[in-house]
């Protein structure tokens, strides 16, 4: 039965941490996130991902690449208001997740 218990407890652990990769930031995602969003920059990306790892990573454990773009823009004002984030914050960070979500 403990053994039974411990995997279980493993498995849930890897499951709900599994999907945590941190993404790298390049120029040539800014180069992709501006088909997107014309004029980003690396280091508003950067700044994106400062604030999604502040803000949403409190309570989400999952990397911008779990959901498409269509889900990140459906859910972001929803999120921000519970999350109480400014419309200029969320923007930010929807173009970092917006630009490694799922295609």
């Amino acid at each position: 039965m403990k053994k039974i218990v411990y995997l279980v407890g493993i498995l849930l652990f890897t499951v709900a941490c599994g999907d945590t990769k941190e993404v790298i930031i390049s120029q040539v995602e800014a180069e992709r996130a501006s088909t997107i969003f014309p004029g980003t920059t690396t280091e508003m990306l950067l700044e994106g991902q400062k604030l999604y790892n502040v803000h949403c990573m409190k309570c989400h454990q999952f990397s911008p690449t779990k959901f498409k773009v269509h889900t990140w823009e459906k859910y972001m004002p929803e999120m921000g208001k519970l999350a109480n984030i400014d419309s200029k914050t969320q923007e930010t960070i929807l173009k970092y997740v917006a630009t490694f979500s799922k295609k």
